[in-house]
């Protein structure tokens, strides 16, 4: 599967999401999403939309300083989740 120009509103979307989860000010969040813009126009439009959300959400995870955004306990069957994030960070 290949990416869309839908795709480029959902990255935005799940940026936006998960700085709001982690709490992140406004201003931050403008200038994060503003940056992201730029790195969107660089994916290679020939990976997965999976693979382009998790770039851009690991560059937004490093942009707010944050090593885990969600504020609550992962449930025991996604743990390897934050395993495999810690492995990319």
């Amino acid at each position: 599967m290949q990416c869309f120009v839908d795709c480029v509103f959902c990255y935005l979307k799940q940026a936006a999401n998960c700085m709001g989860i982690a709490g992140v000010d406004e201003e931050t969040q403008h200038r994060v999403l503003y940056d992201l813009m730029d790195d969107i126009k660089t994916l290679d439009r020939s990976r997965t939309p999976a693979e382009n959300s998790t770039e851009l959400l690991l560059n937004v995870y490093r942009a707010i300083g944050s090593n885990a955004p969600c504020p609550y306990p992962i449930p025991p069957g996604r743990r390897h989740v934050r395993h495999w994030y810690r492995q990319r960070h």
